[in-house]
């Protein structure tokens, strides 16, 4: 089997909680996967991926310590590139394997469910009630 036939197999996995939009009114989340390697010294190219929608996760979903975020801007930077590589050349990032979810290194976003048990900074905690705040203030 090579790369990009596992890569279709294991994206029929389970959903990640993150990239929602609109959970109370969609029944799906979209999400990338990374499909195959581009090479070493290539660009990676519109097949090295693959779009894809998925059940939305609900709040039965959502477990102590847990929560959905619907992304607003997710940052995709160059230096993701060498993730595309079996090596990436530093410590401190992993490569992605053939039929994981891409993601980025820093998001922005709006908690749409949390379960009780979230343990929340100050900071967090804030922002969380702008958020709620702000959604009830829409209904």
């Amino acid at each position: 089997m090579d790369e990009s036939s596992s890569a279709a197999q294991q994206s029929s996995s389970s959903c990640t909680r993150y990239d929602l939009d609109h959970v109370d009114h969609l029944s799906f989340n979209k999400r990338i996967v990374f499909v195959k390697r581009p090479g070493e010294n290539n660009f990676p190219t519109a097949d090295c991926f693959h779009w894809e929608e998925c059940p939305a996760p609900n709040q039965s979903d959502v477990g102590d310590g847990q929560c959905i975020v619907r992304t607003l801007f997710l940052s995709v930077d160059p230096a993701q590139r060498c993730r595309m590589n079996r090596s990436t050349g530093v410590d401190y990032l992993e490569p992605f394997e053939p039929g994981e979810l891409v993601d980025g290194l820093e998001g922005i976003g709006v908690v749409e469910m949390a379960s009780l048990r979230m343990q929340w900074t100050k900071k967090e905690s804030a922002l969380l009630v702008k958020a709620i705040e702000n959604r009830r203030e829409k209904s």
